[in-house]
C-alpha cells in the first residue's frame, strides 16, 4: 500500500481481498453512520406522528444496530491505520466481481416489500464508502466501474444499490 500512496501509477491491480482491507478513515465512517442515524431518527418521528406502530419497530431495530455499529467503531481500531484509502491517491475504482457487493444498507420507510432486505455486509459497507469518496473527487460520476455477470438477478433493490455504487448523484 505505502508504494501505491508514493508512486505515480495509471493503474493498480490488486486482489478483492486485499482490497478490503484497505481502511477508509474513522472520520468518514462516524460521518456515515452518524447520516444513517439522523435519517433512521427523522423516519422515526414521522413514523409516530403517522401512528405506523411496525414501522416504529422496524426503525427502532434499525437504528439500533446503527447505534451499535458506532459505538464498536469508537471503541476500535481493527484494520492497519497507518495508510488510508483517502491517501493512496485512487480516482478510479474498476471492481470486478462487483455481484459480491449487492448486500449493501438501504435506508427506507418501506415495509414487507418484496426484494427489499435489512441485510447488509461488512464488505459492501466498505465499497460503498470507497464509492462515495471516488465519487465526490469525480464530481459524482464516472469514476466507478463495475463489472459482473450477473448485476441484477433477484430484484429491482439489487438496480437500485449497483446504481448507488456507480452514481449516487442521479438517484437524488
Amino acid at each position: 500500500m505505502s508504494r501505491i500512496a508514493t508512486g505515480d501509477w495509471d493503474a493498480i491491480v490488486i486482489a478483492g481481498s486485499s482490497f478490503e482491507k484497505i481502511p477508509i478513515s474513522q472520520e468518514r465512517q462516524e460521518k456515515k453512520l452518524n447520516s444513517d442515524i439522523k435519517n433512521i431518527n427523522a423516519a422515526l418521528v414521522a413514523a409516530r406522528e403517522a401512528g405506523h406502530n411496525v414501522s416504529i419497530k422496524n426503525l427502532q431495530k434499525t437504528l439500533k444496530n446503527k447505534e451499535v455499529q458506532l459505538e464498536k467503531l469508537l471503541a476500535s481500531h481493527k484494520k492497519d491505520d497507518l495508510i488510508k484509502f483517502e491517501d493512496l491517491g485512487i480516482d478510479c475504482l474498476f471492481i470486478d466481481e462487483a455481484h459480491k457487493y449487492k448486500n449493501k444498507f438501504i435506508f427506507t420507510k418501506m415495509n414487507n416489500v418484496a426484494g427489499i432486505s435489512r441485510a447488509m455486509s461488512q464488505r459492501a459497507t466498505d465499497l460503498d464508502m470507497k464509492c462515495e469518496f471516488i465519487n465526490e473527487i469525480q464530481g459524482g460520476e464516472k469514476g466507478v466501474i463495475f463489472a459482473t455477470g450477473t448485476p441484477i438477478s433477484n430484484s429491482m433493490v439489487e438496480m437500485f444499490t449497483m446504481k448507488s455504487y456507480l452514481n449516487r448523484k442521479a438517484l437524488r
